[in-house]
């Protein structure tokens, strides 16, 4: 497996970041500012962080694929649902609700500013 030697990168914010911070991105304030100061450096991106290092995913993937070879049908689509589909079904849900409520609102909002300032209802 590659693995640049070229020089160590800083450890990324977010994996020291509370819970707070991984909400609204406030890690990021400090590369934010910093390329507002000067133009940034390949040296001042952050490292890869430990659950999305290539090395873990592979292996994790080998296992779900070592599974699904002992089938009939193997196919790769069914290692990466069983992977990362709970992940994506529930923030498919979350947007889902956010979307859904959102959006009620605001054509709930619209009917009555239009019934409010209609035409026909002025004196």
């Amino acid at each position: 497996m590659f693995r640049s030697t070229k020089g160590h990168r800083p450890q990324n914010p977010r994996e020291n970041a509370n819970l707070f911070a991984k909400i609204v991105y406030s890690f990021t304030f400090p590369i934010f500012r910093q390329g507002l100061k000067r133009a940034l450096q390949v040296s001042d991106v952050y490292g890869v962080t430990t659950d999305c290092q290539s090395g873990l995913l592979a292996s994790a993937l080998d296992a779900k694929w070592d599974e699904e070879k002992r089938k009939r049908n193997p196919k790769l689509v069914f290692c990466f649902f069983k992977m990362f589909g709970v992940t994506y079904a529930c923030l498919g849900i979350g947007l889902l609700l956010i979307n859904t409520v959102t959006m009620d609102e605001f054509f709930v909002g619209g009917r009555l500013w239009k019934s409010y300032y209609s035409i026909d209802q002025r004196c």
